[in-house]
C-alpha cells in the first residue's frame, strides 16, 4: 500500500482552522466580493498602471490647485498604500492555498490507492455473498457508457 502521507486532522481542529481563516476575513473588513457584472464595469490598472498611479499621486500631494474641492488626495494615499500591502496578503494566501490543494491531491491518490488494492484483493479472494454484493457496488465505479458507433464515411466517388 502507498501512503505518502500519514496525517491526522481531529475535527475540532479543523473547526479551529476554519475559524481562523474566516477571522482573517474579519480582520480585513474591507474585503469585497464583486459580481462580475461590477467586475466588467471597472478601469483595470493593469501591469503598467502603477507607476502612473504613483505619478498622479505625487502629483496630485505636490500641487493640488488644480483639482476639484471634492477630490480627497488622503484618500488616494491610504488606497494606494492598500494597493502595495495586499500582494503580500495575496502571495500568502495563494501559497496556503497550493499547499492545501496539492496535499488534498496526495491524500486522495494515496486513498484511491489504497481502494484499488483492497478492490483487487476482494475480487481475488471471490468468496461470499456479501463480498460478491460489494463488489457489484464498487465496480459501478468503472462502469462506462458504451461508445456511440460512428457512421463510417462512404468512400469517395472518383
Amino acid at each position: 500500500m502507498q501512503n505518502r502521507i500519514d496525517a491526522v486532522l481531529p475535527p475540532e481542529r479543523t473547526t479551529q482552522m476554519v475559524e481562523t481563516i474566516r477571522g482573517f476575513e474579519t480582520e480585513l473588513n474591507f474585503l469585497i466580493d464583486l459580481a462580475r457584472e461590477d467586475i466588467a464595469g471597472l478601469p483595470k490598472m493593469g501591469d503598467r498602471g502603477l507607476p502612473f498611479v504613483m505619478d498622479s499621486l505625487t502629483l496630485g500631494e505636490q500641487d493640488d490647485s488644480f483639482l476639484p474641492r471634492s477630490f480627497d488626495i488622503e484618500k488616494m494615499r491610504r488606497d494606494v498604500a492598500l494597493l502595495q500591502q495586499l500582494p503580500a496578503i495575496i502571495a500568502a494566501a495563494e501559497h496556503f492555498l497550493e499547499l492545501v490543494k496539492d496535499t488534498q491531491m496526495l491524500v486522495e491518490s494515496d486513498a484511491y490507492a489504497a481502494a484499488l488494492e483492497i478492490y483487487a484483493a476482494a475480487q481475488r479472494s471471490g468468496k461470499g455473498e456479501a463480498l460478491t454484493a460489494s463488489l457489484r457496488a464498487m465496480g459501478k465505479r468503472f462502469d462506462r457508457k458504451p461508445k456511440e458507433k460512428e457512421e463510417p464515411e462512404p468512400p469517395a466517388n472518383p
